[in-house]
């Protein structure tokens, strides 16, 4: 597969860039959008901008599956859709609606893509093949008879949803703080695909391995945590005059003002000693 950054897919990248940095969020989100999620495209539309401008963010991928046939995808997409619930019925599946090339931006890199594409399927080395262009057909030449092709015949995704409960600030329209807790309900966490604020330009695979590695940890350490403290409390009577006896895997030590510290050395030491707290020194 191809992965192309915007510089490399074409000449005007610059111009692009800059009519994206122009634009007002109100402009093309959904009326729906309050004050915070406006500001939080905001934020991330300067990301945006930064990640077009580099040699090592795609803006495009162009995969080959060995068939006549290939996509063109666009992976760094500046229009936002809405993803809500079905209010005639509660159990049906979300409503969603992608807002799909509503940004001028993604339109115009569409355009650029398909001609990106046929400059790429002129080269000699693909001329063996004696490659030809099905739709939107060599003679669509126009920029606006691309976009309108592109309007009428584009999906909306190929299979990798993600971003609807998207980690950041709450005051940026976020949903999950970083420990992946939901902002404003208790005892409430997410560890999927969904949580990915700006889709990355790679295959979600690998982030989702990342995702996944956090969840385990964050789980391993809450689960250390809680065990040391039940253990705490049942050796709680223990504790003399604010000094209590350790033992370590070197031997034993005094620690005054045990209660704090007891409770953070059986938590690591349960930790690190393969899930073993070691009780007190007689």
């Amino acid at each position: 597969m191809l992965q192309v950054p915007l510089p490399h897919l074409t000449t005007a990248w610059k111009d692009i860039i800059a009519d994206l940095k122009k634009q007002n969020g109100k402009d093309f989100l959904p009326s729906t959008y309050t004050p915070e999620q406006i500001r939080g495209w905001t934020r991330q539309r300067d990301i945006l901008a930064a990640s077009y401008a580099s040699l090592e963010n795609s803006v495009t991928e162009i995969p080959f599956s060995g068939g006549a046939t290939t996509s063109l995808v666009l992976q760094r997409q500046a229009s936002r859709g809405t993803v809500v619930l079905n209010t005639t019925d509660k159990y049906a599946e979300p409503i969603v609606d992608y807002f799909t090339n509503v940004n001028p931006v993604d339109r115009r890199i569409g355009v650029e893509m398909v001609r990106f594409y046929r400059k790429y399927m002129a080269w000699p080395s693909h001329q063996v093949r004696a490659p030809f262009e099905i739709v939107p057909g060599a003679n669509v030449t126009s920029d606006e008879g691309i976009a309108d092709y592109l309007a009428n015949g584009m999906i909306s995704g190929i299979g990798h949803s993600c971003c609807t409960a998207a980690l950041g600030p709450k005051d940026l329209g976020g949903v999950l703080s970083p420990e992946l807790l939901v902002h404003g309900v208790s005892g409430l966490s997410v560890g999927d695909i969904s949580l990915i604020p700006l889709i990355p330009a790679t295959h979600t695979c690998a982030t989702v391995y990342a995702i996944a590695e956090k969840v385990c940890i964050g789980y391993i350490l809450s689960i250390t945590m809680l065990i040391g403290f039940f253990r705490l409390q049942t050796l709680s009577s223990d504790v003399h005059n604010h000094q209590t006896k350790l033992r370590t895997d070197a031997g034993c030590l005094y620690a005054k003002h045990a209660v704090n510290r007891y409770y953070l050395y059986s938590t690591f030491t349960f930790f690190f000693n393969n899930f073993h707290v070691m009780p007190p020194c007689t």
